[in-house]
């Protein structure tokens, strides 16, 4: 009688212990997206005081509009854009205007200028969600959160930027919570490898990119056109450090408008920019070329923590397809990429959706 008991116990304990899990989870993922709310009544409030010109962005990327729960398995991100201007003066804080100045950016007075910020997520995982010890030839478990300013110059032929990334990967991202209260709302499998997430660590990005049409055609009396778009883009940091070049096929309305700022690499730079006013559509699909010397959700921790056996794919390729279409003054886009695998031996290619909502003010 007594060890009935006591099983009867033990049995009750742990659902308890289980109860009060799954309320904690509940907590720490309504915690974060209280957070989420605030960051984006702040930028809804920094938008609306500045009125003309601006832009109002929500981007969310994840594999689960493709069906696939690996690698790059999600992220979210608030943006606000201002622009166009001759300067960056009445555009950006006064510490990024002066700092600009010094910048080749504006080095051409006839180029148009314009700036963006946002705040975001990104989270990593393995293939293999049900394994609490992690398989050790697969991705560790990583998030991030980050902010990133981006200055842009850009006139009919070209368009260049310099952005900063500032981020903080490990626990204090709070990637875990967010992912397990996703995970328990749409009642999928849940994560049990994240006590072997990456280490706090601050990470950082700086890089440059310059975009151009390489050819276009519009058709007669119409606002139809097809064109051809490259980007150049090359960055340096301990979060990772790409030099990507892409070409863009698209067919739709007004693309002269939108080129500087389109959304054609998802994952990578989704500027609100890209909204412009009126009705019109188009279409694209990028292929894409990457040499990636480095990558912290690859490797592992930069300074101490943990570290993985991992090698990072140098050279990669990518791919993507989507649709932008405004209407009025909002902005939409969905695309999907698909990415060759970012370390040797990867059993799976990375592919995620992206979508996006843009208001202009």
């Amino acid at each position: 009688m007594p060890i009935v008991i006591w099983n009867d116990l033990r049995k009750e304990r742990s659902i308890r212990s289980a109860r009060n899990e799954v309320e904690h989870m509940k907590w720490a993922s309504s915690m974060q997206i209280l957070q989420w709310v605030i960051a984006l009544r702040f930028l809804f409030a920094v938008a609306l005081a500045h009125a003309s010109n601006s832009y109002f962005n929500f981007t969310l990327e994840d594999d689960m509009f493709v069906g696939r729960d690996y690698g790059y398995t999600g992220g979210a991100q608030l943006g606000w854009s201002k622009g166009l201007a001759p300067t960056y003066d009445k555009l950006a804080p006064k510490w990024i205007a002066t700092a600009a100045k010094s910048l080749w950016l504006n080095n051409d007075p006839s180029q148009q200028k314009a700036v963006s910020f946002k705040v975001g997520m990104m989270i990593y995982t393995p293939k293999d969600l049900t394994r609490k010890t992690p398989d050790p030839t697969d991705l560790p478990y990583s998030g991030m959160i980050y902010w990133q300013g981006t200055l842009h110059s850009l006139d009919n032929k070209t368009a260049d930027r310099a952005y900063l990334l500032l981020g903080l990967v490990g626990p204090s991202s709070g990637a875990e919570y967010v992912q397990k209260g996703i995970h328990h709302l749409l009642g999928s499998q849940q994560p049990r490898g994240w006590d072997s997430q990456l280490d706090n660590e601050p990470v950082f990005k700086i890089g440059v990119a310059r975009r151009w049409r390489a050819a276009y055609y519009n058709f007669d009396h119409s606002r139809w056109g097809i064109d051809v778009v490259t980007n150049s883009e090359i960055s340096v940091g301990t979060f990772e450090s790409i030099a990507d070049q892409y070409i863009s096929f698209r067919i739709g309305q007004e693309l002269l408008y939108s080129y500087p700022t389109a959304g054609l690499l998802p994952g990578r730079d989704i500027n609100p920019l890209a909204c412009v006013a009126g009705r019109n559509v188009n279409i694209f699909i990028t292929i894409m070329a990457r040499y990636q010397p480095n990558a912290l959700y690859v490797q592992g921790n930069t300074f101490g923590g943990r570290r993985t056996n991992l090698n990072i794919e140098r050279e990669q390729q990518a791919w993507s397809a989507g649709v932008n279409w405004n209407i009025g003054m909002w902005g939409y886009e969905f695309a999907i990429v698909r990415n060759t695998g970012i370390f040797d031996g990867a059993n799976a290619l990375q592919t995620f959706g992206q979508a996006s909502v843009t208001r202009r003010y």
